[in-house]
């Protein structure tokens, strides 16, 4: 399934898939993504579906990064690290209730995943590849997640 995707100012929001509750969050900054942090783990209030818990986005040159949702110690931990021109060829987000997993592919052969099998696939557009950021809500889990992009 391809959500909306609003082309915008440049860029490529993919629109945000999963639930409608949380507190809406937007991390974007205009250099692109050096380091994404994602928790996963079983959902508040939700028996025996693997979700998406919390996300940590760091970007190049800057020292400051966005966080949303549960960075507990006992959920499952994965730290992606972009290197110099790493860019994204593909990349999907699994959604029901909540966002449930993403995955992507780069055009250095790398493949990233994290969370739960549940939920539906939809393709994120990707434009020229460089990931600025994300956008959606969240509580104690990521309620709703979209990538977004440089357009090409």
């Amino acid at each position: 399934m391809n959500p909306p995707t609003n082309n915008l100012e440049g860029l490529v929001k993919n629109t945000p898939v999963g639930g409608s509750n949380g507190t809406d969050f937007e991390f974007q900054r205009p250099n692109p993504v050096r380091t994404i942090e994602l928790w996963w783990g079983v959902g508040t209030d939700i028996e025996d579906a693997i979700v998406l818990r919390g996300l940590r986005v760091s970007w190049v040159n800057e020292t400051e990064s966005a966080s949303v949702g549960s960075h507990d110690s006992g959920l499952s931990h994965t730290i992606i690290n972009f290197s110099d021109g790493e860019r994204v060829t593909q990349m999907t987000i699994r959604a029901g209730w909540r966002a449930d997993k993403i995955s992507f592919h780069t055009n250095k052969n790398f493949d990233y995943e994290a969370g739960g099998e549940g939920g539906e696939p939809y393709e994120q557009e990707v434009g020229n590849g460089t990931l600025l950021g994300f956008w959606g809500a969240s509580g104690k889990d990521i309620d709703r997640l979209g990538a977004i992009f440089q357009d090409k």
